[in-house]
């Protein structure tokens, strides 16, 4: 026994946790659990946003899209669909009724995730061949319709146009 040290005297109870020592266990929980970025969830839905609705990307899809139609269309047609849906469609809307819909139906932790995914290298090559897929995909249809035709038009004429809503 060391001298001075009274055996009856108490242990002292231990001291809380540091804060620094708590904030480091809070910060490595948030990494195991996924989460690795904490922030508001506006800011990544507008992180998303940009990420997502460029307005390259529908010049990409729109210019590559009317040629599918091939000589089908007039001189001049493609232009002025373009025209027309770049008149019409105010982008700026759309951004914001995508930021909406986000949060609407995304948690605070969702859209962080959606949002560090959006930063990636692999994200941005997502991105940026998204509209070639559609392009092809698009392109598939119209064969398809073009292929089967004569069996589209019949099971259209079961229908009359005021079955269709407008």
């Amino acid at each position: 026994m060391a001298a001075g040290h009274d055996i009856s005297t108490p242990t002292p109870t231990p001291t809380p946790m540091p804060l620094r020592a708590l904030l480091v266990a809070t910060l490595f929980t948030l990494v195991l659990s996924g989460c690795t970025s904490v922030r508001p969830a506006e800011e990544s839905a507008d992180m998303i946003v940009a990420a997502s609705y460029q307005e390259e990307q529908l010049d990409q899809f729109l210019g590559a899209g009317f040629p599918m139609a091939g000589s089908s269309l007039p001189e001049g047609l493609q232009q002025d669909m373009m025209a027309f849906i770049k008149k019409h469609m105010d982008f700026d809307a759309i951004r914001s009724e995508a930021r909406t819909f986000y949060l609407e139906q995304f948690s605070a932790e969702e859209l962080a995730v959606i949002a560090d995914y959006h930063a990636t290298e692999a994200a941005r090559k997502f991105q940026q061949l998204s509209p070639e897929l559609a392009i092809k995909s698009a392109q598939r249809f119209q064969e398809v319709m073009v292929n089967h035709r004569d069996e589209f038009m019949e099971m259209m004429q079961k229908y009359s146009p005021s079955d269709f809503r407008r």
